[in-house]
């Protein structure tokens, strides 16, 4: 459907996972970001406001497939994609 997460069904999880695949067959992040654009995937700000209704400073609901190579990166560097525990000290 329309403005749907192309995922197959998987969600935000697929989406990652596929990030990390991609990635791991030579793919960089604006390659990545290009190709979940032309797929017409939802990047993670319009994905969380159409899911729960909240908002991100970088919202964009004209462009809801607007991935960039920096989100790309970031989710390829988050520790907790990365299997890790992060333990925060309060």
């Amino acid at each position: 459907t329309a403005g749907s997460n192309r995922t197959g069904g998987g969600g935000p999880a697929a989406v990652v996972r596929r990030i990390f695949a991609l990635c791991a067959a030579g793919r960089g992040p604006s390659q990545i970001a290009k190709q979940l654009k032309a797929e017409n995937v939802l990047c993670p700000a319009v994905y969380t406001y159409r899911k729960f209704g909240s908002g991100h400073t970088c919202l964009d609901l004209s462009q809801p497939y607007n991935w960039s190579d920096s989100t790309i990166a970031n989710i390829l560097e988050n520790e907790t994609y990365l299997g890790n525990t992060v333990n925060k000290i309060l």
